[in-house]
């Protein structure tokens, strides 16, 4: 029997799991105490993209075990190539970004906010829907929620090819 599973970075919510099940694991079989990890370290391993999954992620909790100094793992502790394939902003970078716009916008407010924002948001989100399913329309609008012709009526209104 065939199991799939999603990408280590389409699971993002399983890593600190793994990373403290993994270090304990480490910990165990070099015969030391487990390391644990500190938020900003945890954070930023939260955010690598995990080209090579789960065995990466394994492989990185044994060679922090052996080379951190003390029991805490800190971001200074995490090897120099982590930070070279990030992902893309945490979810929530975008909403503070929206939160400093609609501030800046708010002071200038030369139309009402929504009226901007809403078509803005629309065009960004259209975009990253129809390149996920290489410009097939159907299944974009699948993905945005929305049945074809909401789709490509909303492409029209905002000017999209």
């Amino acid at each position: 029997m065939r199991v799939e599973l999603p990408p280590l970075r389409a699971r993002t919510e399983d890593i600190p799991d793994l990373l403290n099940h993994y270090l304990k694991l480490a910990a165990r079989d070099l015969g030391i105490d487990a390391k644990t990890l500190s938020q900003d370290a945890q954070e930023k391993l939260v955010a690598y993209e995990w080209p090579g999954n789960v065995r990466e992620l394994v492989n990185l909790c044994m060679r922090l075990s052996v080379l951190t100094q003390g029991t805490e793992i800190r971001v200074e502790d995490l090897p120099a190539e982590l930070g070279e394939s990030t992902a893309a902003p945490k979810d929530s970078d975008w909403v503070t970004a929206l939160a400093q716009w609609a501030d800046r916008a708010a002071m200038s407010a030369d139309t009402p906010l929504l009226d901007e924002a809403i078509p803005k948001l629309e065009r960004v989100l259209i975009g990253a829907a129809l390149k996920r399913m290489q410009g097939h329309k159907r299944e974009a609008s699948l993905l945005l929620g929305w049945g074809r012709n909401t789709l490509t009526q909303k492409m029209k209104q905002l000017g999209m090819n």
